[in-house]
């Protein structure tokens, strides 16, 4: 995925990275799939940094855009897509 941030990043003015505050296994086994293993989920490499990190307990991989709608309001995750 870094190659794909660091072309979109050229037309992203802000980037929101939403993470699980422990863990993610769908994101794990995703960087099998693209073959680079690290123990970060942050993308803190050069080109790759998102501007803002949030990070909620128990969303998992995608509970942000199923049963906890109500967090983008609460956490003006919102804000970020004006």
């Amino acid at each position: 995925m870094e190659d794909v941030i660091r072309a979109a990043r050229l037309n992203v003015e802000q980037w929101l990275l939403v993470i699980d505050e422990d863990s993610d296994s769908v994101a794990s086994l995703g960087g099998l799939g693209d073959g680079i293993l690290r123990s970060s989920r942050i993308f803190d490499v050069d080109g790759c940094r998102p501007d803002k990190i949030v990070r909620i307990k128990n969303i998992e991989h995608s509970r942000i855009l199923e049963d906890r709608l109500g967090l983008w309001k609460e956490l003006d995750i919102c804000s970020f897509l004006t």
